[in-house]
């Protein structure tokens, strides 16, 4: 019966520390200023009063001119967040004492006293310290309590940002397929963490390549990306991050942010070519993609880009181009779930319209015997080309010559035979990423050599 009356004396105790903990309490503010304070047989106790509105890093300075009792507390003193007895430290060398702890948003008390109980004996102490803190927010987006009774419902292609903290060691999740699909699951841990899906019996889905459980790596300044894929039923399934892992012969933990999303896995075209170059369109195609709803074509405009089309098609000729052009254009294929779009990655292609054809001079020869073919200028190429035949068809070519500059006018063939004649033709040329796209021939000029 004694057992019991202590017991209840000491929860109405707990109870009731709150209120006087209230009424006494400093504010502390966690801009890595000092706060100066004194404890001894009189002034026993000194508390301080913090709230967090977000999960983060807390990090505490406590510098101990003798010993000191030291514990954090939450909100109702339910759990010891940080406890340290500090036995060190004199007026004239006191003694810096440093705490971090990733812990999640809300009120916190921190406690400083002159004596320390240990179970086997009280020890006091009295003397100054001074106390000081920061705190790096993670920026959570998570929605608590997300709990295993009330899961929070992540939406496809969206990110939530959450973190496993010295209170919070288990985040839940879920997710609704609306119609059979392979997904992918995106999750970025700055710890060692643990992850699992599950369906709506709680039965385990591994990923077929890469599986799932306890997540090592990864840290504050560079996260670890682990990516899984999915071939799921129609449904809902549920995703647990825990700070624990139970491998069976030892428990491993870890804690800190994670980052976590989902999207639905779309093949992209795995071509994308010309099949009709010409001077003032191009015809498109690209490979085709089973399971998905259409494409979506784009083209470059200034620096950004713009859809051509949306089409069930995996052709499509655009059109009203400007001749001798360089254009860059880019195809993805998409799906459409719940009346929304998911687009898988791009398939992109650089090319270039085909230039104007030249109008061709009637060519001249000399006593060298040489033959000079001139031509009009083509504003948008990057060169010329020009051929000789002794056959009218050009079934026979007897030379090829690049002539490199949209401004250069004309060309002069040498040793050509006297008396013999020659027909020439030319075109324009246009070179874009090293590939050099031709435009049409000229018309045939024939021209006797002196």
């Amino acid at each position: 019966m004694k057992k019991i009356i202590s017991l209840l004396l000491s929860i109405i105790i707990v109870i009731s520390i709150p209120l006087s903990v209230s009424a006494k309490e400093t504010t502390f503010l966690l801009n890595n200023s000092w706060y100066e304070g004194y404890v001894d047989d009189i002034n026993i106790t000194n508390w301080y009063c913090f709230t967090l509105e977000d999960d983060g890093v807390l990090s505490l300075a406590l510098m101990h001119y003798s010993g000191v009792g030291f514990t954090v507390y939450n909100d109702d003193l339910s759990e010891v967040v940080i406890s340290d007895w500090l036995q060190h430290g004199t007026a004239d060398s006191p003694v810096t004492s440093k705490y971090e702890e990733i812990i999640s948003k809300g009120t916190y008390y921190i406690k400083i006293s002159s004596y320390v109980d240990t179970g086997i004996g009280v020890f006091r102490y009295s003397g100054k310290y001074r106390i000081k803190g920061t705190f790096k927010g993670y920026k959570t987006n998570d929605k608590e309590p997300n709990d295993f009774d009330c899961p929070m419902l992540i939406a496809p292609q969206k990110t939530i940002i959450g973190a496993v903290t010295a209170q919070d060691h288990i985040d839940w999740y879920k997710l609704v397929i609306s119609k059979p699909k392979t997904i992918i699951l995106t999750f970025n841990h700055y710890c060692n963490i643990f992850y699992c899906l599950y369906n709506q019996d709680l039965i385990e889905i591994t990923d077929p390549e890469n599986g799932q459980g306890w997540l090592q790596g990864g840290n504050e300044q560079s996260p670890t990306v682990e990516k899984y894929k999915y071939k799921l039923n129609k449904g809902t399934y549920y995703i647990k991050v825990a700070d624990s892992f139970d491998s069976g012969i030892g428990i491993f933990r870890g804690n800190g942010k994670y980052q976590i999303s989902w999207k639905y896995y779309v093949k992209k075209p795995s071509k994308l070519y010309v099949t009709s170059h010409k001077t003032t369109s191009l015809k498109l195609s690209w490979s085709k993609v089973g399971d998905v709803s259409g494409y979506q074509l784009q083209h470059k405009s200034g620096k950004g880009w713009k859809t051509i089309k949306r089409t069930t098609s995996n052709s499509y000729a655009v059109k009203n181009l400007k001749s001798g052009t360089k254009k860059e254009f880019r195809v993805r294929s998409f799906i459409e779930v719940d009346g929304n779009k998911y687009y898988s990655s791009w398939k992109t292609l650089t090319t270039a319209t085909k230039p104007s054809t030249p109008s061709i001079k009637t060519p001249s020869t000399n006593k060298k015997h040489q033959i000079i073919v001139k031509w009009k200028k083509v504003s948008a190429c990057s060169g010329y080309q020009v051929q000789y035949s002794n056959k009218k068809n050009f079934s026979s070519v007897i030379a090829t010559k690049t002539v490199s500059g949209k401004d250069k006018t004309s060309y002069t063939g040498k040793n050509f035979t006297k008396g013999k004649t020659y027909y020439v033709r030319v075109r324009a040329y246009k070179t874009v990423n090293g590939t050099k796209y031709y435009g049409a021939w000229s018309s045939v000029k024939s021209i006797k050599c002196k």
